[in-house]
């Protein structure tokens, strides 16, 4: 295949492959370009592919009967999905939905083909692990943010999180489908905000007033 010096820079493990596992495993990969926007599986589906991305980011969500949205993790450069890891290994359906929020460039791997390259490497199985930890960490935090902490807590500090140079260009139903709640709950902290002078409010945008109240309230 073609890239395979970005493949062994962005995933380092390969070059520790042995000669012979190295050469399968390149031989085996496809490079793809995957549109932004595009979704790429569906809750339900199985996963005939493991993807490991190279540039790009791909968002893995939960979208509820009611339409509320909630982001579990992202995959960037990189980075597989060990959730297609634990759905090819186990045999299970995908229990998410995966979309490209960038314009993607990554590898796949027929499903059929991990799953045995994987009970036969060490090196691979160290790697997915590692990520499985991290997912795992991550997905805790998440949990825990979610369970037990005020919404007016988690939104300013999903607003520190999301800024650039004081900057968020994005809408109410946008943040509200990040976060996992209603437009109309954001809508109301967010002009809460703003008569306490945290945040400045226009259409498409929302400007830092105050990073130092904004943080104050995100550690309460």
């Amino acid at each position: 295949m073609t890239g395979v010096l970005d493949l062994k820079t962005t995933f380092p493990f390969i070059s520790i492959l042995g000669i012979d596992l190295r050469k399968e495993f390149e031989e085996a990969c496809t490079l793809q370009s995957i549109k932004q926007g595009t979704q790429l599986t569906d809750s339900g589906a199985s996963c005939r592919f493991m993807t490991f991305v190279l540039a790009g980011r791909i968002k893995i969500f939960k979208l509820s009967h009611e339409g509320r949205e909630i982001t579990l993790f992202r995959v960037t450069s990189g980075e597989c999905c060990i959730m297609s890891a634990a759905c090819i290994l186990s045999g299970k359906p995908f229990p998410a939905i995966a979309v490209a929020e960038e314009p993607i460039t990554a590898i796949t791997l027929p499903g059929g083909f991990f799953a045995d390259f994987f009970s036969r490497s060490l090196v691979l199985q160290q790697y997915v692990m590692g990520m499985f930890a991290d997912r795992f960490e991550a997905m805790s935090m998440l949990l825990e943010e979610v369970a037990f902490n005020r919404m007016d807590n988690r939104l300013a500090k999903f607003l520190l999180q999301k800024h650039h140079q004081g900057k968020l260009t994005t809408t109410h139903e946008a943040i509200a489908l990040e976060m996992g709640t209603a437009r109309e709950v954001v809508s109301r902290l967010l002009n809460d905000f703003q008569k306490k002078g945290y945040v400045q409010l226009s259409r498409g945008e929302l400007f830092i007033k105050s990073f130092e109240a904004l943080s104050q309230l995100s550690e309460n």
